[in-house]
């Protein structure tokens, strides 16, 4: 069973079943089991404030009995937890459809739409280490003191032609 480890040190199961993807649709309106599922997922990717509103109410039997409230929760997870969330949320996703053949495909579109990321992330890296970024980065620098000593030369100006 796909689980996450928050920064507490608190391991926390991910275990999707009916039961478990109609709380997540009550509490968080997110229907894990919409025809829009990719749609659905992408928006959790993108709002990661839903996603751990979604995290949340999957462990929510967890959190009850620990005795950890929603805001305890969201305390636990920052950075590199919220990746293997998230990685643990899709595996569990993918353990949760009936079909050997539905799981496959999931899990291979998963592993390239990771490939895919790992491979953006890395391009900007790149780019931001590059010679042309930190150029670019002087070039704003030195519009920027322009613009200013526009601004300040023509009130010191203005000043001088007023004396």
């Amino acid at each position: 069973m796909p689980s996450f480890t928050d920064k507490a040190g608190q391991v926390w199961r991910l275990d999707l079943n009916i039961t478990t993807i109609k709380r997540v649709k009550s509490l968080t309106d997110v229907d894990l089991l919409s025809d829009d599922y990719a749609d659905t997922l992408v928006d959790l990717g993108r709002d990661v404030v839903k996603l751990v509103d979604v995290l949340f109410a999957i462990v929510k039997p967890q959190t009850e009995s620990a005795g950890i409230t929603d805001e305890q929760f969201g305390e636990g997870l920052a950075g590199d937890v919220i990746n293997d969330a998230t990685d643990a949320f899709i595996g569990a996703l993918i353990e949760f459809f009936p079909s050997e053949k539905k799981r496959r495909a999931f899990r291979v579109i998963w592993e390239k739409t990771q490939k895919a990321i790992d491979a953006g992330e890395q391009e900007l890296i790149t780019v931001i280490e590059s010679e042309q970024m930190e150029q670019m980065n002087q070039a704003t620098v030195d519009k920027m003191k322009e613009q200013l000593w526009d601004i300040v030369g023509g009130s010191v100006s203005g000043a001088k032609s007023t004396n």
